[in-house]
């Protein structure tokens, strides 16, 4: 019995132990860092983080810049660290303190993430998302709703994809993360 028990407790500390898969690698983080005196990142890519009040929001690292300056750089030693936190460790935003940093926010819509937690997100992609081209992806932007488009980006950017847009010929693009930062 106490050899069951043993195997047990070993077999939870090494599960436990896990490191959860980071949203961004170092090398990421990296490129979307900015530093006092430089210009913003070339990488100006949506990002997507919750409030304190269960809200998502649509920003980009520039904007996290200017907030970190304004209103995190006490409680972190860098813009890197900040980014960290935020992007891999669901750090959660004040929400007053956003207001003049956000392009959208909104709450998850209920029919979008019902659907993803019953379908997951592979079936979820196989929906919202055709190839149009080798290699490119299109996010079927005729299936969803203005008010669903902020979760259907929301649930492509927490499974590691990216929105990519085409303004000139409208076509919204859908790309894994690794690919954006190439």
């Amino acid at each position: 019995m106490s050899k069951l028990l043993t195997l047990i407790i070993i077999l939870y500390t090494i599960t436990s132990c896990q490191k959860k898969e980071q949203n961004f690698s170092d090398t990421m983080l990296e490129k979307l860092n900015i530093d006092t005196n430089e210009i913003p990142s070339q990488y100006g890519i949506d990002l997507y983080l919750k409030t304190d009040d269960n809200r998502i929001f649509l920003t980009n690292n520039n904007y996290l810049f200017t907030m970190y300056q304004k209103h995190y750089k006490k409680e972190f030693p860098t813009f890197k660290a900040f980014l960290t936190e935020i992007l891999n460790n669901d750090y959660i935003i004040n929400t007053p303190e956003i207001k003049n940093f956000i392009y959208d926010s909104s709450k998850l819509n209920s029919k979008i993430n019902e659907e993803y937690a019953e379908l997951g997100f592979e079936a979820l992609f196989k929906k919202y998302a055709s190839e149009i081209s080798s290699g490119n992806i299109r996010l079927n932007k005729s299936l969803i709703s203005e008010d669903e488009y902020l979760t259907v980006g929301y649930l492509f950017y927490i499974n590691n994809f990216d929105i990519s847009r085409d303004d000139y010929i409208g076509i919204d693009y859908v790309v894994r993360r690794e690919k954006t930062f190439e």
